[in-house]
């Protein structure tokens, strides 16, 4: 896996980088063959004080930006009925959802890099981790270490 290990509890890492680990995480699970992901612990009644409670979505009353990035993967890749690794380059993790409503990509590397998606689709949706999307008929992309949602509009 190209996913750099996280040697810092998840409370202390920034919220976009806790975002992309949300994404990461659940990507690379259901690639392995994973039927279902569940997050470990989605809310905690206090403030974090090791490592497990720091992997809490909601703290008290208070929901992370990684909440919405949970919800955000689970929708982007309802409904998948197959998954496959594609070989973009090196450091690239690049893993392709089909889906009925269109195929849906998750992109990353471990340092900024320019891809091609081999895809024949007029027009791409790119999302990234905090939800906000623009449109672009180009099929090369600059990606980096934050995970991005590419789906084909046809």
């Amino acid at each position: 896996f190209t996913t750099k290990p996280v040697d810092l509890a998840f409370y202390e890492l920034s919220p976009e980088v806790r975002q992309a680990e949300v994404v990461k995480r659940f990507v690379l699970s259901l690639s392995a063959g994973a039927e279902r992901v569940f997050w470990f612990q989605l809310g905690a009644t206090r403030a974090p004080q090791g490592i497990w409670d720091g992997m809490a979505l909601v703290w008290g009353e208070r929901r992370n930006p990684a909440f919405a990035t949970y919800a955000l993967t689970v929708e982007k890749l309802k409904g998948y009925d197959a998954i496959q690794r594609l070989n973009l380059g090196t450091g690239v993790s690049a893993f392709q959802f089909r889906r009925p409503v269109g195929d849906t990509y998750v992109l990353w590397a471990t340092k900024p890099a320019m891809v091609y998606l081999p895809v024949t689709a007029r027009k791409l949706r790119l999302t990234d981790v905090s939800g906000q999307s623009a449109e672009q008929s180009s099929t090369r992309l600059v990606i980096g270490e934050i995970p991005l949602f590419v789906e084909t509009i046809k």
